[in-house]
C-alpha cells in the first residue's frame, strides 16, 4: 500500500462501513436520530481501527494483522454498545452493536474477496 494514499483509503472504509451499517440498523428499525448515532459513532471507531489494522499489517504481517483486528472488532462492539445504550433509548445496545459490526465486517471482507 502506498501511505501517500492512506486517508483516501481510510475514508473509502469508513464510507463502506457507515453504509452498510446504516441499511442494517434501518432494517433493524432505527430511525432518524438512531441512524445519525450509528454514522458518528462509526466516525469514532472505524479510523482507529483501520489505522491500527494497517499499521499492524505492515509492520508485523497479516497473521498479526488478523489476530489485531478480531481483538479491536471485540472492542469496538464493546464501546459502540456502551455509547448506543446511552443514545439509542429502548435497544439491546449489544445485540445491535455485535449485528451492525458483524454486517460491515463480513460484507466488508466479501467487498474486499470480490
Amino acid at each position: 500500500m502506498n501511505l501517500r494514499y492512506f486517508p483516501l483509503y481510510m475514508l473509502k472504509f469508513l464510507i463502506i462501513t457507515i453504509i452498510i451499517e446504516i441499511i442494517f440498523a434501518f432494517i433493524l428499525g432505527l430511525r432518524k436520530k438512531e441512524l445519525l448515532n450509528v454514522v458518528l459513532v462509526n466516525i469514532l471507531t472505524n479510523p482507529l481501527v483501520v489505522s491500527i489494522t494497517v499499521y499492524v499489517n505492515i509492520t508485523y504481517g497479516l497473521y498479526y494483522r488478523k489476530i489485531t483486528l478480531i481483538i479491536l472488532e471485540v472492542l469496538t462492539i464493546i464501546i459502540e454498545a456502551f455509547i448506543y445504550k446511552k443514545y439509542i433509548k429502548n435497544k439491546n445496545s449489544i445485540r445491535l452493536a455485535i449485528l451492525l459490526n458483524l454486517a460491515s465486517f463480513f460484507v466488508g471482507e466479501l467487498i474486499n474477496y470480490l
